[in-house]
């Protein structure tokens, strides 16, 4: 799988995650730790290639909001180039 296919894979099961979970946590999420988790597991999907397993979201985003979550997401991206 390509970085452009994995990137993608990542943003729609992370937001249909989200989705289906819903975001009930009563305490603020941690948006910076978030968005160094959503990294880590771009690098690894990118690393990984064809053989890239299906991401889910991190716990780092437990109750990011659907709307910060594709922020990050895209800030992730630019900042590889992608």
């Amino acid at each position: 799988m390509g970085s452009r296919a994995a990137i993608l894979a990542l943003a729609a099961i992370t937001t249909a995650t989200l989705v289906l979970t819903g975001c009930s946590s009563d305490s603020k999420p941690d948006v910076a730790a978030c968005k160094t988790a959503l990294a880590k597991q771009l690098d690894i999907a990118v690393k990984a290639g064809d053989n890239v397993e299906e991401p889910s979201r991190p716990d780092e985003c437990e109750g990011v909001n659907t709307a910060t979550l594709a922020r990050l997401i895209g800030e992730v991206n630019e900042e590889h180039g992608n």
